[in-house]
């Protein structure tokens, strides 16, 4: 395979880029974070064309929570250098991938760089935007992904990339028209009415419509049609359960808003290219950013009761590779927002006994169980590599919450502790790895 001079080596008079697969690994076992910010925060002074130091040292700062520096630190890196290289672990690399990415914080992209770790697959990361150059020549490629996650700041940026990538000259995976089914109430729309499958009714709403239901001049069934309290309410673009509550009654919306005075912010993000077609599209999109966001833009969503016939509530972290389904996680708790990191994991060895069960078990049980509904999923979202958070009801459906294509898929938990999850994990890692190649042969 050959390789053009753009793409071979963007930062050859430099050390390799450290990355954010590394460098989260780093955070998470707690390592010394600051050290290493020293390291790069010198390098970086030392000589201002070393980009890598630069992008690693933005991540860095990012872990650290100095997300505003960390964010301009990232813009003026990728201004200096769009393209970063990341060789494989095994040499000769066997097949390589280049990912399209915006910038953005850890939730903005796909997070490649876990799922061909150790691998024979090298990884050329271009980012692309307003104000963004793009290099003189792509580099060689046998297969393009586009990763870029959908957000109401990248919208404009993927609706910019559906004609360039439909044209591409290699394989492609994970097509922006498709990525952009994956905002909240996006998904719901592609999946309305599957067999199997409960989407909970959701609708993106104006400050405006929360306050005339807090007031109680409004119901929620005004602006979701057969939906009564209790109704969840979240912030748009947020994660993790951030900002994210059950409502019961107007009063408790009166308090929700009165302690969230959120206001709909885009970020400066735009288009890409292949080369000059998507570049001028891309300055196209960025000029429509801030007029697609509304002012504090929530979503307010049905609330759907999921518990199990022990009374705990178990969410399933569905990871999709060309349309076989995996375990990523399993969260299990008596509270009703289950995150992995509030399930009482590392606490709890009878949950982690649950889960290492159903990782062994997937196949014959739960995705067993929704196997339709898997394969139903993957046909209306079409997506190569897709995550998505899911529980199932009393009455045996589906219970889809959310998905995208930026979640992380991780080895990093502590073997002694987790003793099934890196095993398991590497399965899905090697799904990955085999569908790029599968696509890559296909050419």
């Amino acid at each position: 395979m050959t390789q053009s001079p753009a793409g071979a080596s963007p930062s050859a008079p430099y050390p390799e880029l450290i990355g954010k697969a590394r460098l989260i690994t780093l955070a998470f076992r707690k390592g010394d974070l600051d050290g290493l910010r020293r390291q790069l925060l010198a390098r970086a002074q030392q000589d201002a064309n070393d980009a890598n130091a630069a992008l690693d040292l933005s991540m860095v700062l990012l872990l650290q929570g100095q997300r505003d520096t960390a964010l301009a630190l990232q813009r003026h890196a990728v201004q200096t250098q769009p393209l970063y290289h990341m060789p494989a672990a095994r040499q000769p690399a066997a097949l390589r991938l280049l990912a399209l990415v915006a910038c953005g914080d850890f939730l903005a992209n796909t997070p490649l760089e876990f799922l061909v770790a150790d691998s024979d697959i090298a990884l050329d990361i271009l980012y692309v935007g307003e104000g963004i150059p793009a290099p003189r020549q792509l580099p060689e490629h046998d297969a393009l992904i586009v990763a870029v996650g959908e957000s109401s700041a990248n919208r404009p940026l993927l609706e910019a990339l559906q004609a360039p990538v439909a044209q591409w000259h290699r394989p492609v995976l994970n097509r922006p028209e498709h990525v952009l089914k994956t905002s909240r109430d996006g998904l719901s729309v592609a999946l309305d009415g599957a067999a199997g499958i409960i989407v909970p009714h959701i609708r993106r709403v104006a400050r405006a419509d929360l306050d005339a239901l807090a007031s109680g001049r409004a119901r929620p069934a005004d602006l979701l049609p057969g939906v009564d309290y209790p109704v969840l309410v979240r912030p748009l673009d947020s994660h993790a359960g951030h900002g994210l509550e059950k409502i019961d009654r107007p009063a408790d919306l009166a308090a929700y808003l009165a302690a969230h005075d959120a206001t709909g912010a885009a970020d400066d993000m735009a288009a890409v290219d292949d080369m000059a077609a998507v570049d001028a599209a891309a300055h196209g999109a960025a000029a429509r950013v801030a007029g697609d966001v509304p002012p504090a833009a929530f979503y307010l969503s049905q609330f759907v009761d999921y518990r199990s016939a022990d009374g705990l509530f178990r969410k399933y972290r569905v990871v999709m590779v060309a349309g076989r389904p995996f375990l990523g996680h399993l969260g299990i708790s008596p509270r009703w927002m289950v995150h992995y990191l509030n399930a009482d994991m590392l606490e709890n060895a009878a949950n982690r006994a649950e889960e290492g069960a159903q990782m062994l078990g997937f196949d014959s049980g739960f995705g067993a169980r929704h196997a339709a509904a898997f394969a139903e999923i993957h046909r209306r979202v079409g997506l190569d590599y897709f995550v998505m958070d899911c529980a199932e009801t009393p009455d045996g459906r589906l219970l889809v919450f959310e998905g995208d294509t930026c979640g992380i898929v991780h080895a990093m938990d502590p073997e002694d502790v987790f003793p099934y999850k890196a095993p398991y994990m590497r399965r899905i890692f090697a799904a990955f790895q085999d569908m790029l190649r599968e696509k890559a042969a296909a050419a």
